[in-house]
């Protein structure tokens, strides 16, 4: 699962685990380890923030009931849950077992758009 983080606080590629996710059952039947991999920036489409998330959940819609993550609360925003940054080590591990690869050139381009004067520099 990856999700959408602010770019201040993440970058591309950083593993966080979030202990509420553990065991609840994908629509594939796997069970999910509590991983998630920062996949995108949450350009506008979620508040700033260290400590806020945007969760891509497949083809189903956040709010519905056959959603896998509606069970646990992620759709309702007023809940909270505890999450932690994992070592170097772990994401390599983690991202290594999801198949997930950064774009450079995607980072690049949303910097670009941040911030025309990094290019610069």
């Amino acid at each position: 699962m990856t999700v959408s983080a602010d770019p201040l606080s993440y970058t591309l590629g950083d593993v966080l685990y979030i202990p509420a996710l553990v065991g609840v059952t994908l629509p594939s039947g796997e069970k999910h380890d509590g991983y998630v991999i920062v996949g995108d920036y949450a350009e506008g489409n979620i508040d700033s923030g260290a400590d806020k998330f945007s969760f891509f959940t497949g083809t189903v819609k956040s709010e519905a009931a056959e959603n896998p993550f509606v069970k646990v609360g992620l759709s309702d925003p007023s809940n909270s849950y505890q999450y932690q940054n994992v070592s170097e080590e772990k994401a390599q591990e983690v991202r290594a077992r999801h198949g997930f690869k950064i774009l450079k050139t995607f980072k690049k381009s949303f910097k670009a758009r941040i911030n025309p004067m990094l290019e610069q520099q």
